[in-house]
């Protein structure tokens, strides 16, 4: 790698570690990048680095038919990571679904809504609705006892505590 290339990515870092070594690894990253932005070698700089790093981690499987990359662990393992966060993210939109919709019209497997549902329906529902019958007598309807307030936040309570 380039000493000139080194040396840039040297003082960006001890410039940022310095103004941010106390704050949170984000706002260092972020006057990282700000500084790297205005560096037109820096990308240059950034890639060599990258490259000399990861080139012996890669290799080429050729026994086969074809050429094929064998990609190293920590890529998948990185790659799995992303997976994840996409999954987090689905969940995230969805409660932020649920908790737009009438939780009082959900149909319980009795095929009636927990408006007109009981306590004790609930509780042989089982999941989230389990939580619901924890707040009610079991003969006692769902709708004379809690508002859809009440069933937001039992609905918020229980997605924390999966």
């Amino acid at each position: 790698m380039n000493a000139d290339n080194v040396k840039l990515l040297y003082e960006v870092m001890r410039r940022t570690i310095a103004n941010h070594g106390t704050d949170s690894r984000k706002a260092a990253f972020d006057e990282f990048v700000a500084i790297l932005r205005d560096k037109p070698t820096s990308a240059i700089a950034l890639a060599e680095y990258y490259f000399e790093r990861e080139f012996p981690k890669w290799a080429v499987d050729s026994s086969g038919n074809g050429s094929t990359v064998v990609v190293p662990p920590e890529v998948r393992a990185a790659e799995r990571i992303v997976r994840k966060a996409d999954v987090e993210q689905e969940a995230v939109r969805i409660a932020r679904r649920v908790r737009n919709m009438v939780l009082m019209d959900l149909v319980l497997p009795t095929g009636k809504k927990l408006r007109e549902s009981t306590f004790a329906d609930c509780a042989k529902a089982g999941g989230w609705f389990s939580e619901i019958a924890k707040h009610g007598k079991p003969n006692q309807a769902v709708d004379k006892k809690l508002t859809e307030d009440d069933l937001q936040n039992i609905w918020t309570r229980f997605q924390k505590a999966a």
